[in-house]
């Protein structure tokens, strides 16, 4: 039997594979080009410059590197989960019909979730306590209108005032 086809828990010993992983994680450490936070001296950046002037790539070429690097093959893919800088978290689901820019506000996907279907156009999902990432159905309250949302605003704002008076 050809030694190559074996599986390698079958040829090493537990010791000599810890042994071999180790020394790819050092070697992968020292030759990967995965550099993040590794700073390169001038004289490597010069060199390197010099190596790639008047290179330029094909446009079939740099379809290819950006087809690498999308979604969940991307480096920084987190599974689709980002938080905004507005403070809202949100999934990737280009195929909802709310998506914006592909994206969908969680505590949208929770409400419809809730309900059981999909939340029909004009309809507001409001956080009760006002922090947009606590997405709690207990937290939760629709709209069926921005007016109705804005007119709970503007009851909510009077009842602060009357507290403060009294």
């Amino acid at each position: 039997m050809n030694v190559w086809n074996k599986n390698k828990k079958d040829i090493y010993s537990a010791n000599t594979l810890e042994l071999m992983k180790n020394s790819r994680k050092k070697w992968l450490a020292k030759h990967s080009h995965n550099r993040l936070g590794i700073k390169h001296t001038e004289e490597s950046k010069r060199k390197m410059s010099l190596a790639h002037k008047g290179k330029k790539l094909s446009n079939k070429t740099k379809e290819k590197i950006s087809l690498a690097n999308k979604g969940s093959k991307n480096y920084f893919w987190n599974g689709g989960k980002t938080i905004g800088s507005d403070g809202y978290t949100r999934f990737y689901l280009p195929s909802h019909p709310l998506a914006v820019k592909n994206y969908v506000k969680e505590h949208i996907l929770v409400m419809e979730e809730h309900l059981g279907r999909v939340l029909i156009k004009g309809e507001i999902v409001h956080h009760i306590n006002g922090n947009k990432s606590n997405n709690k159905i207990e937290n939760l309250l629709l709209f069926p209108n921005q007016k109705a949302h804005a007119s709970f605003h503007g009851k909510q704002r009077y009842r602060v005032d009357d507290n403060e008076k009294a």
